[in-house]
C-alpha cells in the first residue's frame, strides 16, 4: 500500500443499540436457564467485547488512488476508486446503514455510477476526510445531507 492517510472510525451513540439488545436477550435467557447461567454470561461478556470493539478496530485508509475500509471483524471490503466516485453526502442525521459506521455523524459515498454501490464511513476527523475527497475526486457531486 502506499503512503497515504488513515482514520479511526468515530465513535457514536447507535453502537449501544446492539448492546443493550443483546443485553436484554441474555438477561431474559439467564432467568429462564439458571442452570447455564456461567456459560450465558460467558457469551454475554464476549458479545458485548465485540460491539464495544468495532468502533475502535474499523480504519478507512486514503492513498494515491482508492479509499479502503479495514475491518478485522468482516470480510474485506472492495476498494473504492477515487475516479469511479459520483457523489459523496456529509450526512448527521443518517442511521448506521452497514458496519462500517458507528456514527450518525457519517460520509456517504456512491461509486460505479448505475450500479448503486455505496458505502457509508464515519471517520474521526470526517472534516478532513471530506477535503481529502474534494481534492481526489474534482468531478464528484457534494452535497449535505439531511440535518
Amino acid at each position: 500500500m502506499s503512503a497515504g492517510t488513515t482514520f479511526r472510525s468515530g465513535y457514536g451513540s447507535p453502537i449501544y443499540l446492539p448492546m443493550i439488545i443483546v443485553l436484554i436477550a441474555f438477561a431474559v435467557m439467564i432467568s429462564a436457564q439458571p442452570s447455564v447461567r456461567l456459560v450465558l454470561l460467558t457469551a454475554l461478556a464476549a458479545m458485548e467485547a465485540f460491539f464495544a470493539l468495532i468502533p475502535f478496530m474499523l480504519r478507512y485508509s486514503f492513498d494515491e488512488e482508492k479509499l479502503t475500509v479495514l475491518n478485522p471483524f468482516a470480510a474485506p471490503e472492495p476498494p473504492v476508486y477515487y475516479d469511479s466516485i459520483w457523489k459523496v453526502e456529509d450526512s448527521k442525521s443518517r442511521l448506521i446503514s452497514c458496519m462500517h459506521c458507528a456514527s450518525r455523524d457519517s460520509i456517504g459515498i456512491w461509486y460505479d455510477r448505475g450500479t448503486g454501490h455505496h458505502v457509508r464511513i464515519s471517520p474521526r476527523n470526517k472534516k478532513e476526510a471530506v477535503e481529502i475527497l474534494r481534492k481526489k475526486c474534482p468531478e464528484a457531486e457534494f452535497t449535505e445531507g439531511p440535518e
